[in-house]
């Protein structure tokens, strides 16, 4: 995947799909029968889950933390509103990860990316990206820039732990109809929190 690809960032985004590696176990009748040894396949054949991380943080400078967009939960999601109601792409963007907060920080101790999953790097942020690309355009059909109504928010008691990460979702958030009615839906993917910084993993949302 290019740079441009990886950077997708128009609109800035897990059910996440699962990629099943094909094994490759051919010519093993025929080794028998022939007498010769199995041959073990070419070793860029096969690239190594490292190794295709290093491609993808190619030209990616390395992050050790996230940026302060947020340094409490409830800022980040109160930022997330004020977004949405203001129409604001940009203001979106910052609350979510970048590629090289997604390459150094979130995907080396994502569960996705180990046995049985093996969802790669790119293939990963290509889909969260899609994600977002999609959740975005709807909340912006949802607002269409007028207040949401906000009335809080719900997160699990306790986050996932992932490596020195912590996953908060999914999270729900409560806001009125223009006509009035109290709804509580998914408007975002997971949080991230690391270190005491709050990032979105993505827009994926359960907006119609």
């Amino acid at each position: 995947m290019g740079m441009k690809e990886r950077c997708f960032r128009g609109v800035k985004i897990a059910a996440l799909a699962l990629v099943a590696l094909a094994a490759a176990c051919g010519g093993e009748q025929a080794g028998a029968a022939s007498g010769a040894a199995d041959v073990p396949p070419a070793a860029d054949t096969l690239p190594g889950r490292e190794a295709a991380l290093d491609r993808f943080r190619a030209g990616l400078g390395q992050v050790d933390s996230l940026a302060p967009v947020a340094t409490h939960r409830d800022s980040l999601v109160l930022r997330f509103v004020r977004a949405v109601e203001a129409a604001d792409t940009a203001a979106l963007a910052e609350l979510l990860l970048t590629p090289a907060e997604f390459a150094w920080l979130y995907y080396p101790s994502s569960p996705q990316g180990f046995p049985p999953y093996d969802v790669a790097a790119d293939l990963m942020w290509d889909l969260l990206s899609r994600q977002t690309d999609r959740g975005a355009l709807r909340l912006l059909r949802l607002s269409g820039g007028r207040p949401l109504g906000y009335a809080g928010y719900d997160c699990p008691a306790e986050p996932e732990i992932e490596g020195a990460n912590r996953i908060w979702g999914p999270c729900r958030i409560r806001y009125r109809t223009v006509s009035g009615n109290a709804v509580r839906a998914r408007l975002t993917g997971p949080i991230l929190e690391r270190d005491g910084r709050f990032k979105f993993v993505s827009l994926t949302n359960d907006i119609d």
